[in-house]
Parts: C-alpha cells; sequence; structure tokens
C-alpha cells in the first residue's frame, strides 16, 4: 500500500494527530504511528516559537513577566517561603 504522505497531512490536520495515531494502532501501522508522534512534536516545537514570539509583540514586558512566573507547556510550581 503506498502512502502518499500530503494526504496524510490533510487528514492529521482535519480529523486531529491524536485521532489519526490512534488509527495506527487499530490498523497495527507503525508508520502512521511514528509520523504522527513526529508531527505532533514538530508542530508543537514550531507552534511554540511562532506563538511566543507573537505575544511578546502583543504584549510586551507584561508578557515577558508572565513567561518567567509560567512554564511553555507545563506550569511551574513555585513554593514559596514563609518568612
Amino acid at each position: 500500500m503506498k502512502i502518499n504522505l500530503m494526504n496524510t497531512c490533510v487528514i492529521m490536520m482535519k480529523n486531529g494527530a491524536f485521532q489519526f495515531m490512534m488509527t495506527g494502532f487499530i490498523l497495527n501501522s507503525w508508520f502512521l504511528v511514528i509520523i504522527t508522534f513526529v508531527y505532533i512534536v514538530i508542530y508543537t516545537l514550531i507552534m511554540l516559537i511562532v506563538e511566543e514570539k507573537d505575544l511578546v509583540r502583543r504584549f510586551g514586558d507584561d508578557y515577558r513577566k508572565y513567561q518567567q512566573e509560567t512554564g511553555a507547556l507545563l506550569p511551574r510550581i513555585i513554593w514559596k517561603k514563609e518568612k
């Protein structure tokens, strides 16, 4: 079976990458699972860079302060020391 990469990307964007990955598991196709995982990782990294630049441009110093207090993907847990 020949897989067209462009059709694969369109299906992932239209139906959701995780749904496409689950289809790979159901069909026992490691190719689909791996290509979807790579797509998710690359897409997430690109969107982080693009979105961070846009938010800094739109909100300036307020957003830079917010960046220092929070994580990009996962929240930071900061324990405040009692005085």
